[in-house]
């Protein structure tokens, strides 16, 4: 799917003129899934933790239930930023890149980095 888009334009499917100005960010589909699947859980979690159901629960109750909001909150960024690591980019190495693309799997460690700034995290996805 991705040659195919690297190749052709739009969804008239036309020659692509220039390619060099593409690239491509793709996720791991089971790392997608496991993200979404995470990310339902926390809308979930949200709509049960609405006003008239948060009166009903004792403070303990509540602070226990805004502590795992926020671990749902992490998984969610975690598994986003570990599913999107599949980096496709326009590259003249017939070796290497025969079909004129290039993959690079981004490093698990630094996917979260923001460039030039290597003890900053991206805090939001």
């Amino acid at each position: 799917m991705v040659e195919r888009i690297f190749n052709n334009a739009g969804e008239s499917n036309t020659f692509r003129i220039c390619k060099n100005r593409v690239l491509f960010l793709v996720a791991n589909k089971q790392q997608l899934e496991r993200a979404i699947d995470l990310a339902r859980s926390k809308v979930i979690a949200n709509i049960l933790g609405n006003q008239t159901r948060l009166e009903d629960l004792s403070e303990s109750q509540q602070k226990q239930l805004k502590e795992r909001s926020a671990v749902k909150d992490l998984e969610v960024r975690v598994a986003l930023t570990n599913a999107y690591r599949h980096l496709f980019y326009p590259d003249r190495d017939l070796v290497k890149a025969p079909l004129g693309l290039m993959h690079y799997v981004l490093p698990a460690q630094d996917t979260g980095l923001i460039k030039g700034k290597a003890k900053s995290r991206i805090t939001s996805i």
